[in-house]
């Protein structure tokens, strides 16, 4: 099947919070939360879904947020949490990310900001532009501070990233940083890569296999048993459910098992029970 690789309009996705929250959101942007999420590491980023949550699903705050993305489907992927017989999407964004591909509001109305630029950005823009200008642009008949040297600088910026500016202020992340990329590769200097989380990612097919292997409808010609990571994370929900191994092999023997060899024995057998037992625990939450 055929997939356009970007989402032109944005993806519409949610976000409930508090009005505090909801204030400092409109105002500045996301920041990321920290938390296991019932998993065995640490994990980063903003929680977004495609259906607006109430608290039956974990959410809290009396404000409901509306967030477009814009992302390509592939950037969105990796974020992605898929758990089987969830009636709704979820992905955890790291902020960084977010806050500069996104336009929020409250949802039904209210209103719609972008994240403004952040102090560093603005301060690499002048002290680039006070390196570049002078050997890329003309700027001989004009003084540094002059309205003509100001009305050089923003024409330049407008053209380069596609609508009139008035002020370096009026730019969004994304397109402060294409000046500030566009400027370091002239005069020469290093281009550090977007920061990456902490820990590494699990390879493509490794990550596929661990958010889908057991689902319905998918299917694979490569059995991948059960890695030590996988089996600490079902001892960890055992745990907190309270139960002894004794008694997650009764259930896994019991007609209510997610899986009918009774024993984990696959990746695609784990996930099932880990699944099942996630559900189990937001029930007791």
């Amino acid at each position: 099947m055929s997939v356009s690789p970007k989402l032109s309009k944005g993806l519409k996705l949610y976000h409930r919070t508090t009005a505090a929250g909801a204030q400092a959101i409109l105002a500045d942007g996301f920041r990321d939360g920290t938390g296991t999420y019932l998993t065995d590491r640490e994990w980063s980023g903003v929680w977004l879904s495609n259906n607006p949550l109430d608290e039956n699903e974990g959410t809290k705050g009396p404000v409901l947020l509306e967030v477009s993305v814009k992302a390509t489907h592939r950037e969105m992927a990796q974020f992605e949490w898929i758990e089987e017989g969830k009636p709704y999407r979820e992905w955890l964004i790291p902020a960084t990310f977010l806050n500069s591909r996104m336009v929020v509001k409250v949802a039904g109305g209210g209103m719609s900001v972008s994240p403004k630029l952040s102090k560093g950005q603005l301060q690499a823009l002048h002290s680039l532009f006070h390196l570049y200008a002078p050997r890329f642009l003309d700027t001989t008949d004009s003084g540094a501070g002059s309205d003509a040297a100001r009305g050089a600088r923003l024409t330049w910026a407008s053209g380069i990233i596609g609508h009139e500016l008035s002020s370096f202020n009026d730019l969004q992340p994304d397109e402060a940083a294409q000046l500030i990329e566009t400027m370091k590769k002239a005069l020469g200097q290093e281009i550090k890569p977007a920061r990456r989380a902490r820990e590494r990612r699990p390879g493509r097919d490794l990550a596929r296999a661990y958010g889908t292997a057991g689902r319905r409808g998918e299917s694979s010609n490569e059995i991948q048993m059960v890695d030590g990571p996988t089996s600490e994370l079902l001892d960890r929900l055992r745990e907190q459910l309270g139960w002894t191994r004794e008694r997650l092999d009764a259930f896994l023997k019991s007609k209510h098992s997610p899986i009918r060899s009774g024993v984990v024995r696959t990746l695609g057998e784990a996930n099932r029970v880990i699944w099942a037992m996630r559900q189990m625990l937001r029930r007791a939450a």
